[in-house]
């Protein structure tokens, strides 16, 4: 409406009537980032094409304009035919043109309810992704918090009873190597108890030994030799106590071979015990790597899946910004129509309510059909008096032509009679055009009458 009054404002300062006179405007156009610079030439070059709906605004206001000055230059009669022919070829064009905009508006109109509704329901569904995506995130972060859970109380579980079951392990071994080598220490005290008694037999021996070969050897045999004194019987005595602590000694030794295999035996279990410690350790350490390792794995997927979160509520919030500036856009091009609807209602209800209505479009319309038929009366009119012309000066020029004797005073006469017959059929022919033009311009203020119906 401010552009309306500001082109209006312009356009009455200067005069319809200059026909090579043109009329510029620098108007900011909202549909597009730099101004239109908008001429509006008058009568003759009227017809500019036009690319946008507020151009075809502005047109239809200077086209208002045009009819109406167009109107009352008719009705005064001060347009020549030239002049008329080009203003009504022009406001053809740029009638055809504003109604060929009106429905590319319509349609644009229409596309956009579309765009609407598609970018409505594309928002909806993504809004609906969107809530997806955050439900089945949070359900992962959740089973993925349990599951963490879990595993963490699993390995503490199994540490707790590898700890319990090293502990078992290391005490019954150190159990059984404290009673080993009790054993082991009690065999070898006896066995030198034994050795020490053996080694004291052996010298009891050789002592009576030695004493018995000092005393004098008789002939008696042996087998009917007898005791005589107590160093044999003690000889005897000593004898058998050393074959009993021979056979004492050989069990011992073997009972000593087997402790010493059991000991062997028992260290090599402890051994291996130990090993299987160790690599129970070894193994506990790598699961405790693993499980740190893990944890930090998940942490990292865990902050990227944060991340991504945060990434989905970034966009979603600039797509809601752009959502926002789209209806924004929309409700501006809403309001622009509807401007541009009640723009046009006003100039097709503004009605004066009288033939010579120059307020609305369709007596404005009336007036241009009144104004080409007066275009196309005149110049029938004009090229009937152009072929009557014609018509004379051939005569004219026959008629010279056949006057190869005759004086010049025949001619002269001949040429005057001529002239008189010239003068006398063009001023039939111009009553009769008066009389047709009277008929016609009856005739075209019946049909506007009938077009208007005021």
């Amino acid at each position: 409406i401010t552009y309306l009054a500001a082109l209006k404002q312009a356009s009455t300062q200067l005069s319809p009537l200059h026909h090579h006179s043109s009329r510029h405007f620098h108007i900011s156009n909202p549909y597009s980032s730099r101004p239109t610079i908008f001429t509006m030439p008058a009568y003759s070059t009227f017809f500019v094409p036009i690319s946008d709906p507020f151009e075809a605004l502005v047109s239809m206001t200077g086209l208002i304009e045009e009819l109406q000055e167009l109107t009352k230059s008719v009705t005064k009669g001060t347009v020549d035919r030239a002049t008329a022919q080009n203003i009504s070829a022009n406001l053809r064009k740029s009638l055809g043109h504003i109604d060929a905009l009106v429905s590319i508006a319509k349609t644009q109109e229409k596309e956009k309810k579309k765009k609407e509704l598609l970018f409505d329901e594309e928002r909806a569904a993504m809004a609906a992704r969107m809530k997806d995506m955050e439900a089945k995130m949070d359900e992962e972060r959740t089973a993925t918090a349990t599951r963490i859970k879990d595993v963490e109380l699993k390995m503490e579980e199994e540490r707790a009873a590898m700890t319990t079951q090293i502990d078992e392990i290391q005490s019954k071994h150190d159990n059984e190597l404290a009673a080993l080598k009790k054993h082991l220490s009690d065999s070898q005290n006896e066995l030198l108890s034994h050795k020490v008694t053996l080694y004291n037999t052996k010298t009891e021996l050789a002592e009576a030994h030695k004493q018995a070969q000092r005393k004098p050897i008789y002939s008696i045999p042996p087998h009917l030799r007898k005791p005589t004194d107590a160093a044999a019987a003690h000889h005897t005595e000593t004898k058998k106590k050393l074959e009993a602590l021979q056979i004492t000694h050989d069990s011992t030794l073997k009972k000593l071979d087997a402790a010493e295999a059991t000991i062997l035996t028992k260290e090599a279990e402890l051994a291996a015990a130990k090993s299987a410690s160790t690599t129970k350790q070894q193994e506990l350490e790598t699961f405790r790597r693993y499980h740190a390792s893990f944890n930090e794995a998940f942490s990292a997927q865990l902050y990227g899946a944060d991340t991504q979160i945060r990434e989905l509520s970034v966009q979603k919030h600039l797509v809601e910004h752009m959502l926002q500036q789209e209806q924004q856009k929309a409700a501006g091009f809403l309001l622009q129509l509807d401007d541009t609807k009640r723009a046009l209602a006003n100039a097709t209800e503004a009605c004066e309510g009288t033939p010579a209505c120059t307020s609305c479009v369709q007596h404005l319309r009336a007036a241009l059909r009144v104004s080409q038929a007066h275009e196309a009366e005149a110049g029938r009119r004009f090229d009937a008096m152009w072929v009557a012309q014609l018509r004379a000066t051939e005569s004219l020029a026959a008629a010279k032509a056949g006057m190869v004797v005759s004086p010049v005073v025949e001619e002269e006469r001949k040429e005057e009679r001529e002239g008189e017959e010239v003068e006398v059929e063009a001023d039939s022919l111009s009553s009769s055009s008066l009389s047709s033009e009277e008929e016609s311009s009856s005739d075209d203020d019946s049909e506007f009458e009938i077009i208007t119906g005021c």
